[in-house]
């Protein structure tokens, strides 16, 4: 999160807490709309949790303002103490030995590891949205005739305005993560055509599936307001990031290191928004902007 948008997430955090206000109430005051206002103030409330524990709340819990409300003081204290440079360095893993720990402390806690491994593997290898992963098919990774794809061309949605983006899959560490859960699915005939083509797989049947092999289903945000969403994709990540050792990570921070890693391999920003699915280029400057690191943390262990 960015400086200013920490600011206003905390006086809106404040606003529906000590005022009672609803976030629709509190985001008027600050000209954004309801859904915005509450994003903001639960991007927040983890981040701070993950430094600061919010006594017994956790995981789904951060979400419910009842419960916030309920722990107010001891949520107002979080966020106070929160550092913002901390929470960006801590949780972040370099693609090296460090990402290899992280794997493997995930597969050691999972009960469904190849899913998860392959889930945060896609996640880091493309920087996709909870939605655009929910909606990809087995056809999207597999050729009829089994062999894995290059790339996806998949639906998606910016600023509320559908359009279609490439998903690659080109890193091996994916792909093999990839087969690895697709044979599992096979194995333990979850989605299983009894033919031949797409590894016996059903086509058109979701990539991942929950631990019971159903699809993550996406609904509307409420009765009023028709958006997408895909809680338990969502839930799903956020317990495969704590269980990799990166409990600040939320799927937004990932897409910005994503992006971060394009820039740095020599990728233009025109590029970073392709491979992103970003279409105006003030979205990916706001993806690709820092937080300035605190005073302490550049100087900390410096010699």
């Amino acid at each position: 999160m960015q400086p200013r948008t920490i600011r206003q997430a905390t006086e809106i955090l404040h606003d529906v807490l000590e005022r009672r206000l609803s976030y629709r109430e509190a985001g008027a005051r600050h000209g954004i709309a309801r859904s915005t206002a509450e994003k903001q103030v639960k991007a927040l409330v983890r981040l701070a949790a993950s430094q600061t524990p919010i006594g017994t709340l956790n995981g789904a819990a951060l979400s419910s303002l009842a419960l916030l409300r309920a722990a107010r003081d001891d949520v107002l204290r979080a966020v106070q103490a929160f550092d913002p440079a901390a929470g960006a360095h801590r949780g972040m893993p370099r693609w090296d030995g460090e990402f290899a720990e992280a794997l493997k402390s995930l597969r050691s806690q999972s009960e469904n590891a190849n899913r998860d491994v392959a889930l945060l593997l896609l996640l880091f290898s493309t920087g996709a949205k909870p939605l655009e992963i929910a909606v990809l098919r087995v056809r999207d990774y597999l050729t009829q005739d089994g062999q894995a794809r290059d790339c996806a061309d998949i639906g998606h949605l910016e600023d509320g305005q559908p359009g279609r983006r490439p998903l690659y899959f080109l890193s091996q560490r994916l792909r093999s993560a990839l087969d690895a859960y697709l044979e599992e699915r096979f194995r333990r005939g979850l989605g299983v055509s009894g033919q031949p083509g797409y590894r016996g797989l059903v086509a058109d049947s979701s990539l991942f599936l929950t631990k019971d092999g159903r699809s993550f289903e996406v609904k509307a945000r409420s009765n009023s307001d028709p958006r997408p969403i895909c809680p338990v994709l969502v839930a799903t990540y956020r317990r495969i990031l704590v269980r990799a050792g990166m409990p600040g990570m939320t799927m937004q921070s990932a897409r910005r290191h994503v992006a971060q890693r394009l820039l740095a391999r020599g990728a233009t920003r025109f590029q970073v928004g392709e491979l992103l699915g970003i279409v105006h280029q003030r979205s990916v400057q706001r993806l690709l902007r820092r937080a300035a690191p605190s005073i302490e943390y550049l100087v900390k262990d410096i010699a």
